[in-house]
């Protein structure tokens, strides 16, 4: 594309007195087939859930272990649905719409022009340094929209997808 802007990363090492200890995402990279996704605006990776289920007893009161409809035990079951979701904010680029962007021949007419799933790596850099890396297979895009045209807007297209894989690996 060739119109990138640097930005001086954050320095992570010094004396103690200067050293930036707090977590930050000023390195994020989002990346398909090994290109890097540009002009992400927002990214969420997912909220890990899972069904936990309370047992009870019968036990009357007053017996031995008497817990009448009190929780005895809980057991942990399986993840939501809602922990295999990312959700991504990009702003289009001309000739390179998100779809493009994310490795497809074409722009879709509605998602079942998606005809294979995708992986995609989120990488967060400490500095210049990467610091992890998670790499989600079996991506389908499930949502992609465009923000809404308004007269007061800021005239910027962008667009928004939630995305469902099907497994999250830590390189």
């Amino acid at each position: 594309m060739g119109n990138f802007i640097e930005v001086k990363p954050l320095q992570y090492t010094g004396d103690s007195a200067s050293e930036l200890t707090t977590k930050t995402y000023h390195g994020l990279a989002i990346v398909v087939n090994n290109i890097t996704v540009g002009r992400i605006s927002s990214y969420k990776v997912p909220t890990l859930a899972r069904t936990i289920t309370p047992v009870r007893e019968l036990t009357p009161t007053g017996q031995a272990g008497g817990s009448f409809g009190r929780v005895i035990e809980m057991v942990p079951g399986k993840a939501e649905d809602g922990s295999y979701t990312l959700t991504v904010a990009r702003t289009e680029v001309w000739g390179n719409e998100m779809e493009l962007a994310f490795g497809f021949a074409a722009t879709f007419l509605d998602l079942t022009d998606q005809d294979r799933p995708f992986i995609l790596e989120e990488q967060l850099y400490k500095g210049q340094t990467r610091y992890q890396t998670f790499r989600y297979s079996g991506c389908w895009f499930s949502e992609l929209g465009q923000d809404d045209y308004t007269a007061d807007g800021e005239a910027i297209i962008k667009v928004n997808a939630t995305i469902m894989f099907t497994s999250r690996v830590k390189l």
